[in-house]
């Protein structure tokens, strides 16, 4: 009988074991994270200042902007599409917001707004994509820039205006000497991974990307799903664009540019599948952080900009081929 109870324990953590080592999420997020590790190493022996607690703090900020953009563009990626019409929606917002608010403490109501407008973005965005049957690429693209037109005839070529004091705050402040910026994030983690593991809607959001016609048969509102996911990119890209003003002080055109590649790379780095399905957000979150590592250490060096840019996009290639490699066959 004793012999019976302890082989049935034994079965059991066995089996408990062999789920965990095996476990999808664990093993497509699991080598973004040996690859900062490995990259704290680098900038220990390169460069030992860059890993005072001082500069990891900035380094994590740096990545909290990076991560809010990959928030949406991984959801929208889940499902099999994508989002380029991040960098213009985050400036348009950012200009929005400065424009209107002028450094004022009272008009706060600017952020709702903007967040709101970022939403209607992303709604057309979607239904463009799912009820015009326009490629998601050609959608997003063509709002992107429709977007940076807008801008462009409403400033004149020059924003104006100054974020307001309480965004400036919450973008760059410090609370217990973390950044404001790095706490919201790690807020935002928590839930953004309950919702994508925990709730229906993130199962369905996995179904669809995995596949589309299977998702639909099952009674999935296959087209409703598609459609949230790019109101969540665009809100996030809204944001996006309200941290990036916070954190500057004012706003100019372009100021989201940079975000297209990363928000991507990120996500990528991360693990997901490119073409829907596969992916956690805590991998888009290492993925943020080791990008904003490695323009760190890349930044301490005296290269010319031209230089940097073919090594950053280098070691991008080599941290997603690495992932994909440890990422075959789950």
């Amino acid at each position: 009988m004793e012999n019976q109870k302890n082989g049935y324990i034994k079965y059991v953590a066995n089996g408990y074991m062999a789920r965990f080592t095996h476990y999808p999420t664990v093993r497509r997020v699991l080598p973004v994270w040996i690859f900062i590790v490995v990259m704290l190493i680098a900038m220990a022996i390169l460069n030992p200042r860059l890993i005072l607690p001082k500069n990891l703090s900035t380094m994590l900020m740096l990545a909290s902007f990076m991560a809010i953009a990959g928030l949406g563009q991984g959801f929208v990626i889940l499902t099999g599409g994508i989002d380029l019409s991040i960098p213009w929606v985050a400036a348009y917002s950012g200009i929005i917001t400065t424009w209107f608010s002028q450094g004022n403490h009272d008009l706060l109501w600017v952020i709702p707004t903007v967040l709101f407008l970022g939403a209607f973005v992303g709604l057309i965005n979607g239904l463009g994509v799912v009820a015009l049957g326009i490629n998601c690429v050609v959608m997003t693209m063509g709002m992107n820039a429709i977007l940076e037109g807008v801008a462009m005839l409403m400033t004149g070529g020059t924003p104006e205006g100054d974020a307001p004091p309480a965004l400036v705050w919450f973008a760059s402040g410090e609370i217990g000497g973390l950044h404001v910026s790095v706490i919201f994030i790690a807020i935002v983690t928590v839930f953004a991974s309950l919702i994508l593991t925990r709730t229906a809607y993130g199962r369905k959001i996995y179904a669809i990307g995995n596949n589309r016609t299977a998702a639909a048969f099952s009674g999935i509102q296959v087209n409703l799903y598609e459609i949230s996911v790019y109101v969540i990119s665009g809100i996030c890209s809204a944001l996006l664009g309200l941290m990036l003003a916070g954190f500057i002080g004012e706003s100019y055109l372009g100021m989201g540019n940079q975000y297209l590649l990363t928000s991507i790379a990120a996500v990528a780095m991360g693990g997901a599948a490119i073409l829907g399905g596969k992916g956690h957000y805590l991998g888009t979150l290492g993925g943020a952080i080791l990008l904003s590592m490695v323009s760190m250490l890349l930044a301490s060096f005296i290269l010319p900009a031209g230089i940097q840019n073919i090594i950053f996009g280098a070691i991008i290639l080599v941290a997603v081929i690495g992932v994909r490699e440890k990422g075959q066959g789950f």
